[in-house]
């Protein structure tokens, strides 16, 4: 029954067209991670932890008094 819908409106070619785009993009993303020079990658991974100068004037929960 499924395969009879599939084929009546023409979902195969969408599902082979979305599979191979998918493919596409995920082989595009590892080929330009992997060519990557390992310091781009190092600098990459550290970007979240790094200070960027912005210092809160007071820790979360320390301002507010009740």
């Amino acid at each position: 029954m499924i395969q009879d819908l599939a084929t009546e409106t023409g979902a195969t070619v969408l599902v082979i067209a979305s599979m191979l785009l998918f493919l596409g993009a995920f082989l595009a993303i590892a080929i330009s991670t992997w060519r990557k020079s390992r310091t781009v990658m190092d600098a990459r991974a550290r970007m979240p932890l790094e200070d960027d100068g912005i210092v809160p004037s007071a820790p979360l929960g320390q301002g507010e008094h009740h």
